[in-house]
C-alpha cells in the first residue's frame, strides 16, 4: 500500500520498531499489509508485549488522512499499554519548511 507521508525537517530515525501501522487515504488501519479492526487491537498488543515487554509502534498515515483518524489509533494503542509511539514521516530537505 502506497502512502504519501507528511514531510518533516526535524524527523529522526527510529532504530527499533515492534509494530508498524499504516493508514492509507481510505482511513483503514493496516499492520504488515493486513487490515486491522479496532476490536482486534487488544490481542495484537498483548502478543507484542508477550514477545517484547518494551514493544513500540510507528503510525505512518497518508498526508491526506484526517488528523482525527491518526489520533484515534494512537489513543487506542496507548490505552492498551504501548508507551512509545512514533509518527512516520518522510524527510524534507534541510532548510525547507514543508
Amino acid at each position: 500500500v502506497k502512502v504519501q507521508l507528511p514531510k518533516s525537517v526535524t524527523g529522526s530515525t527510529v532504530s527499533h520498531v515492534t509494530l508498524r501501522f499504516v493508514i492509507p487515504q481510505d482511513g483503514r488501519w493496516l499492520l504488515e499489509g493486513r487490515e486491522v479492526k479496532p476490536e482486534s487491537l487488544e490481542e495484537i498488543i498483548q502478543k507484542a508485549h508477550g514477545l517484547d515487554p518494551t514493544a513500540d509502534a510507528v503510525v505512518a498515515a497518508d498526508a491526506a488522512v484526517a488528523h482525527g483518524k491518526v489520533v484515534t489509533l494512537i489513543d487506542r494503542l496507548r490505552g492498551l499499554g504501548l508507551e512509545q509511539i512514533a509518527i512516520g514521516v518522510d524527510a524534507a530537505p534541510k532548510g525547507k519548511t514543508p
